[in-house]
């Protein structure tokens, strides 16, 4: 039969393996929102000059507002 030392120590690992990999999960959460938010900013930034861009050319905008919107959709 394992010492009740031993047995802490088990516990005591498998208790600093969850936090490690709750650590990791929210990392890589982190990582996914920042890359997400990076890509709206992009995405929006790109969108205005095309806007821009439409109405300097006199270009019907709303063929790239319905282009912004499916990508937006896939972003979020």
């Amino acid at each position: 039969m394992p010492s009740k030392e031993f047995e802490d120590a088990r516990k005591l690992q498998r208790l600093e393996n969850q936090i490690n990999h709750l650590n990791i999960e929210l990392l890589n959460t982190n990582y996914e929102e920042q890359t997400k938010n990076t890509l709206k900013e992009i995405l929006e930034e790109t969108f205005s000059r095309y806007l821009a861009l439409a109405d300097q050319y006199r270009i019907n905008s709303f063929e790239i507002k319905k282009i912004n919107d499916i990508v937006t959709k896939h972003i979020k």
